[in-house]
């Protein structure tokens, strides 16, 4: 079995799935990670943490059929990733990354 190795610098890649779509395939997506100033210094689209004002599901698209990958409680928290997707934001919460409705979640200072 051979492996490619690609080194692709500042971009974050998604694994994508068109499973509700259809054919049901994965892929991939590499979106690059925006700059600011001429520093180069990456800056994050969001950059605030959350907590969960009750217990809710992190899914693994931004849909409420989409699989659950794990579950909040109360007064837990999460790192925002984006919020660009209406009603959804993106999380982080430990080595999980999904979707968390975003009406469940109030900001918070990150820890």
């Amino acid at each position: 079995m051979n492996f490619r190795f690609v080194v692709v610098p500042l971009v974050v890649i998604t694994l994508v799935s068109t499973a509700c779509v259809g054919g049901g395939s994965l892929g991939f997506i590499a979106t690059p990670i925006p700059t600011s100033g001429t520093s180069g210094t990456p800056t994050p689209t969001v950059a605030q943490c959350a907590e969960a004002v009750t217990g809710l599901h992190i899914r693994s698209a931004p849909s409420a059929r989409a699989t659950v990958l794990s579950w909040l409680s109360e007064g837990d928290s999460v790192y925002v990733l984006d919020t660009s997707v209406p009603f959804w934001s993106k999380v982080r919460f430990g080595e999980i990354i999904g979707y968390a409705r975003s009406k469940y979640l109030k900001e918070s200072p990150c820890e």
